[in-house]
C-alpha cells in the first residue's frame, strides 16, 4: 500500500498550528521544532553522505572485474579497486558510526572477502556484523554468511550448527529454507547421513515446488541409496 513521506518541516507546520489545543506556548514550541528539526535534518544528512560513501565503495570493485569476459579478476591482477573498495568501507564506519550504511558496511565487507576467497576475513566481518548488530536488518543475510564461510574453511561441524541456528530463529525469512540447505549439506559433508537426509526431506515438505526443494529431493535420494 502505497504511502505519503511525511518530512520534518510538515509535521513541525502541524505542531505549530496545534499549539493551542496542545496547551503548548508559541515559544516552547518553536524551540522545540527548531531542535527536533535541525536533528532530523542533519541525521539525514549524514546518511545520504553515507551511503554516498558506500556507493563509492562499491563502485570501486568494478575495476576488479576482467572487461573481456566481466569475469573477477584473479587475486593480484586486479587494479587496487578492492583495497579502495575496503577502504571507503572502513571510512563509513568510522565517519558515520550509528548510521544504517555503516551497518551495511560490514556486511559487505564481509561479502567482498567471501568472494575474493578470503574466507577467515569473511567470517570475521560476519561475526563483527552479529556481535555488533545481533536484531541488525542483515542479520539473516549476516548468520548465513558466517555458516558458509565456516563451511569454506572446512569446519562444517561449526558451520551446520550455524545454519541451524539461522533456520530456527527466522522462521518467516524466505532464507530459512537456504539455510536448511546448507545444514543438510554441512551434516553430510560432517559423515552424519541420516540427520542429512531428514532435513533435505523436512525442505521438500515445508517448500514444495521450489528450485530448493527440488534439489533436496535430488539430495535426498542420493542419500537413500
Amino acid at each position: 500500500m502505497p504511502t505519503t513521506r511525511v518530512y520534518p518541516q510538515d509535521l513541525a507546520k502541524r505542531l505549530y498550528e496545534m499549539r493551542g489545543t496542545l496547551g503548548l506556548c508559541t515559544a516552547a514550541v518553536l524551540v522545540g521544532i527548531a531542535g527536533w528539526w535541525g536533528y532530523a535534518t542533519w541525521k539525514e544528512g549524514r546518511e545520504m553522505a553515507a551511503q554516498m560513501l558506500l556507493a563509492e565503495a562499491l563502485a570501486s570493485l568494478e575495476k576488479e572485474v576482467d572487461p573481456s569476459g566481466g569475469a573477477q579478476l584473479p587475486p593480484g591482477k586486479g587494479t587496487g579497486g578492492l583495497q579502495e573498495a575496503l577502504e571507503r568501507l572502513v571510512r563509513v564506519r568510522q565517519e558515520y558510526p550509528g548510521s544504517q550504511t555503516a551497518e551495511q558496511s560490514v556486511l559487505q565487507t564481509g561479502n567482498i572477502y567471501y568472494h575474493q576467497g578470503e574466507y577467515e576475513k569473511a567470517l570475521q566481518a560476519y561475526q563483527e556484523y552479529l556481535g555488533t548488530y545481533p536484531s541488525g536488518a542483515s542479520s539473516v543475510l549476516a548468520g548465513l554468511g558466517r555458516a558458509y564461510a565456516l563451511e569454506a574453511l572446512g569446519r562444517v561441524e561449526e558451520a551446520a550448527a550455524v545454519f541451524r541456528t539461522v533456520a530456527e530463529r527466522h522462521r518467516e525469512s524466505h532464507l530459512r529454507a537456504e539455510a536448511l540447505m546448507g545444514l543438510g549439506r554441512s551434516l553430510a559433508r560432517n559423515g552424519r547421513g541420516v540427520e542429512a537426509l531428514e532435513t533435505y526431506r523436512r525442505i521438500v515438505e515445508e517448500y514444495p515446488g521450489t528450485p530448493l526443494a527440488r534439489r533436496a529431493d535430488e539430495l535426498a535420494a542420493l542419500l537413500a541409496r
